[in-house]
């Protein structure tokens, strides 16, 4: 319960160093959102909040190809 209890909860996320790799790939928000398959609205909302889920993070990661300790703060 308690490994469950942790991915839920969100964490703080580099938005810096989320928009160099996304500059790095060329890709347009709408077109990350499209490839990882979330909203947009998601997408905007993790930039203001700074903060996401650990599985989100993760997938954000694997999807530029870096780990995901290097998005949080």
């Amino acid at each position: 319960m308690r490994i469950l209890l942790f991915m839920m909860r969100t964490m703080e996320i580099n938005i810096a160093k989320l928009e160099r790799e996304r500059e790095r790939l060329g890709k347009s928000k709408m077109e990350i959102c499209r490839d990882l398959g979330i909203a947009y609205q998601n997408w905007d909302y993790i930039i203001r909040s700074r903060q996401t889920k650990l599985k989100t993070i993760q997938k954000i990661a694997d999807y530029f190809g870096i780990d995901g300790k290097d998005l949080l703060i």
